[in-house]
This record gives C-alpha cells, sequence and structure tokens, in this order.
C-alpha cells in the first residue's frame, strides 16, 4: 500500500497516524513547527470522520495544505514568536548608553570640564561645562568611557 493509497481508500485513520508520525518528527526535531502541521492532520482526521462521503486524496491533500497554514499562522499570532513585544535593547551590553537621559549629581571635579559623578555602585567620568560639586546634570551623550553632562 502506498502512502497515496492510504488516503485514497476510506481509511480515516491514515491522517490520525500522520498526526502520530509528525508528532514523532517534532520529538526528535524540536522546533515546534511539526507540531501545528500534526495538529492540521488531527483536525484533518475528525474531519474525515465526521464527514458523510469519501473525498479523494487530491482534495484532501489541498483541505490539510490550506488547514495547515491556517493553524500555523493561527498559532504563531496566538503565541506570538517574534513579535517585536520584546524591549528594545539597542543599548544591551552598552552601560553608558543607557543613562542617557539620568540625571546624577556631581561628586568632584577634578578639572573645569571633567570630574567624577556616583551612579548606581560606581564613580563615572564626567565631562561638560560649569561643573560645580552637588549640581545636578543630565546626561546627553557618551564620549569614549566619559558621560557628557549638561545643566539641567
Amino acid at each position: 500500500m502506498t502512502f497515496i493509497d492510504m488516503f485514497s481508500q476510506s481509511n480515516n485513520w491514515s491522517w490520525f497516524i500522520l498526526a502520530a508520525v509528525l508528532v514523532m518528527a517534532e520529538l526528535i526535531l524540536p522546533g515546534l513547527f511539526l507540531l501545528w502541521i500534526a495538529v492540521a492532520a488531527a483536525i484533518m482526521g475528525f474531519f474525515m470522520l465526521l464527514l458523510p462521503i469519501t473525498l479523494g486524496w487530491q482534495i484532501q491533500l489541498l483541505l490539510f495544505t490550506a488547514l495547515s497554514a491556517a493553524v500555523v499562522y493561527a498559532g504563531k499570532k496566538y503565541f506570538s514568536y517574534g513579535s517585536g513585544d520584546a524591549p528594545d535593547n539597542h543599548s544591551l551590553n552598552r552601560r553608558g548608553h543607557r543613562l542617557v537621559g539620568t540625571v546624577i549629581t556631581v561628586d568632584r571635579v577634578t578639572s573645569a570640564d571633567r570630574g567624577k559623578a556616583r551612579v548606581g555602585d560606581s564613580f563615572w567620568t564626567i565631562s561638560g561645562n560649569d561643573l560645580v560639586v552637588g549640581a545636578e546634570m543630565q546626561v546627553v551623550a557618551l564620549e569614549g568611557n566619559a558621560l557628557v553632562v549638561e545643566k539641567l
């Protein structure tokens, strides 16, 4: 018995067998894509059990293809894989760039336009005009390893 003969005869269990094979393949080759096609095959099996007439294998294949596409699309929408809902990590591992926009207090002034400020649990070199100890400044950029600050 060939693969097409399984579906051309009135063997409604063929779709459930295909669903089981796809689930086993998903276990061997994980990726959560074959699982959705297995769900479509199982739905097709229930559909063929409830349908009072026998459909040709061409129509069954066409329905299965459409159902697979619909189930994969619905699963992707429902579980929203890669939907972009993750936070924007453009400054991941670039701590200085994440500090742009924060307000800091000048702790030490080392020269006319250089100083130190405590940010969290560490000290950062800052550069800007009119640095005064205790003044609140806003970080506007990162230049090398120094935060560029301006008065509020």
